[in-house]
Formats: structure tokens, C-alpha cells, sequence
């Protein structure tokens, strides 16, 4: 199958990497399941790897699963933000740390959210404010192409050499 679909894991993974946390919540409510891997990565395991634990908190609150192992071999994502909590050499230490606490209770996830909602509200207003700059182009594009064709497209001459 060539063609992904919303539904599909690859778009949300493209969207956590960019802390897109608006539109990783329209996919998950759209019905895309937080729970979904692409090539043995799962939107939490991305999420712990990147040290992102706002993503962490949303994809909890839509019941994403800390246990989930794609294969055998794989860690989960809690066992990732373990081993990364416990490393001084980590980059997100500190992060992980809060993602192992937020995994064993849903009222640090709540609180997490909570205090999200600004973020969250400024990506939408964000958003807004581009479709219509997108709006704007589009209809811009629409009238200097009608212009285009009125006063130059139409004064070509024709085959027979009449304007």
C-alpha cells in the first residue's frame, strides 16, 4: 500500500517530531490510534525518545500504552524513560524522569495538561491565523490570474491575426 493514510502512524510520528500538539490531538479524535507504530516506533516510544513530555501527557490521556512493545526485542516506552531517567548522561534525564512519574499516575497527566492548555491555545490560534494568510493567497492568486487573462492573455493575436 502505497498511499498513508490519516488513520495511519507515519503522519502522527511526522507531528509529534514537530510538537504539533493541536494536530496530534484532531488526528487522535479524528480516530487514529495513539497506539499505532511505524516501523517499531510508537507515537509514546517517539515521544520518551525526544524528551517531549507534554506530547507524553496528551497521548496518556488518549490511553496510549506505557507497556506496548512493537516486537520482542523492543523496549517500551516506559522501560525507554526509565533506563533515560536513570542515565546522567541524557539530555532529557530530567524530562524522563517526569514521564516515568506521569505514567504511574493519570492526576500528574491532568496537571500536565492543564497547564498545556496555553500552548495548545496559541498552536490553534496559530493555525487559524495561516488559513486564512492561505485564504488570502488563494484569492489573490484568483484575481491576478483573472487580470492576467482580461488584459494581456486577451490582446494576443489570435490565428488569423485579429485582436
Amino acid at each position: 500500500r502505497f498511499c498513508i493514510t490519516m488513520g495511519d502512524a507515519l503522519p502522527m510520528l511526522t507531528l509529534i517530531q514537530e510538537k504539533s500538539y493541536v494536530r496530534v490531538l484532531q488526528l487522535i479524535q479524528g480516530g487514529a490510534d495513539p497506539n499505532k507504530s511505524y516501523l517499531g516506533v510508537s507515537p509514546l516510544s517517539l515521544s520518551v525518545e525526544i524528551g517531549d513530555a507534554d506530547m507524553v501527557a496528551i497521548l496518556l490521556d488518549w490511553k496510549a500504552d506505557p507497556l506496548h512493545k512493537h516486537g520482542t526485542q523492543a523496549p517500551s516506552a516506559l522501560q525507554m524513560a526509565e533506563k533515560m531517567s536513570k542515565d546522567p548522561k541524557c539530555a532529557h534525564q530530567a524530562a524522563a524522569k517526569e514521564m516515568v512519574a506521569m505514567i504511574g499516575d493519570m492526576q500528574l497527566v491532568k496537571a500536565r495538561l492543564q497547564a498545556l492548555e496555553g500552548v495548545i491555545a496559541a498552536q490553534r490560534e496559530s493555525d487559524r491565523l495561516k488559513a486564512i494568510l492561505f485564504a488570502a493567497v488563494c484569492a489573490l492568486i484568483s484575481v491576478g490570474t483573472g487580470l492576467f487573462y482580461r488584459f494581456v492573455a486577451s490582446r494576443v493575436p489570435d490565428q488569423a491575426g485579429e485582436l
